[in-house]
């Protein structure tokens, strides 16, 4: 199971989505520069690293991790019935760790440390 945990779930995933979230902010994120020139395909100086979007996924995952294993263990009795508070419950962990995810990516996407590496201001 923890294996499962860290193989699937944070690495296999974690590349998958990492990736995704480099290209959207290295196409559709940058600013378009003017005397960048034309048919250059190779990475200019404003482009997010891999390992930077790798990082970020990796912060990211903390309270995912907290959330669907820590915490559901804890709360297993209470998760283990079958009544709609149990169902809301679980509902509300996996909601939470989705929201959790999402907005540390978008401040790890919106950091000042990427605007300086890049030379925006």
């Amino acid at each position: 199971m923890v294996v499962k945990g860290v193989l699937i779930d944070f690495l296999a995933v974690g590349v998958v989505l990492c990736s995704v979230c480099w290209l959207i902010a290295n196409i559709y994120l940058r600013e378009k520069e003017e005397n960048h020139t034309q048919g250059a395909s190779g990475p200019t100086e404003d482009d997010v690293e891999w390992l930077y979007a790798f990082d970020v996924h990796c912060n990211s995952y903390v309270p995912v991790c907290l959330l669907l294993y820590y915490l559901q263990f804890l709360l297993l009795p209470l998760l283990n019935t079958t009544s709609i508070f149990s169902a809301i419950l679980s509902n509300l962990l996996y909601l939470g760790a989705f929201i959790y995810y999402n907005y540390i990516t978008f401040l790890g996407y919106n950091s000042e440390y990427l605007k300086v590496i890049t030379g925006r201001n």
